[in-house]
């Protein structure tokens, strides 16, 4: 029963912590910076747990995913391994459509009928396909990294046509 931090495959740092016959995982990021982080928080819950104050329920306590965060998150989480012509694509989807499209709205209360108003609205502009697609793929993208995270249970584009 305690509260560990480990590096995963993809050089990202996870908390993990057990407690009372239960296990979660947090992810912290893949910089040095991201694992002091992880270190203060586990360092946090062992105290709590040595004298019994921890509430597993508190830690795992959902708060929301704001849209423009998690698409500035991807963008420097994944930034060194694109292509400088992928990654600058990807700035401008997400600071011409994306974020002034879903703004700061949860991740979570985003589903495919959001989807398909992006795409409505994209099409009522009069953008390309290929700018529809490209965006789709982007946001895809950051659905999938959520879900590896866990923080998200379902990507809403995953059933939509690439």
């Amino acid at each position: 029963m305690a509260a560990k931090v480990y590096k995963r495959k993809d050089g990202s740092w996870w908390l993990r912590t057990h407690h009372a016959g239960k296990k979660s995982e947090k992810r912290f990021g893949a910089a040095k910076k991201d694992k002091a982080q992880a270190d203060k928080v586990a360092e946090k819950i062992n105290a709590m747990i040595a004298i019994g104050t921890f509430d597993p329920s508190d830690a795992q306590r959902e708060q929301p995913i704001p849209c423009d965060a998690a698409l500035e998150r991807w963008l420097v989480i994944h930034n060194s391994g694109l292509k400088r012509t992928t990654a600058s694509l990807y700035q401008g989807i997400a600071k011409n459509h994306l974020k002034p499209h879903f703004g700061s709205k949860d991740m979570r209360t985003i589903d495919n009928e959001a989807v398909l108003s992006f795409i409505d609205s994209m099409t009522q502009k009069g953008r390309a396909p290929g700018t529809i697609k490209n965006a789709l793929a982007f946001l895809r993208q950051v659905f999938n990294a959520l879900i590896e995270e866990e923080k998200l249970k379902r990507n809403p584009l995953s059933n939509m046509g690439r």
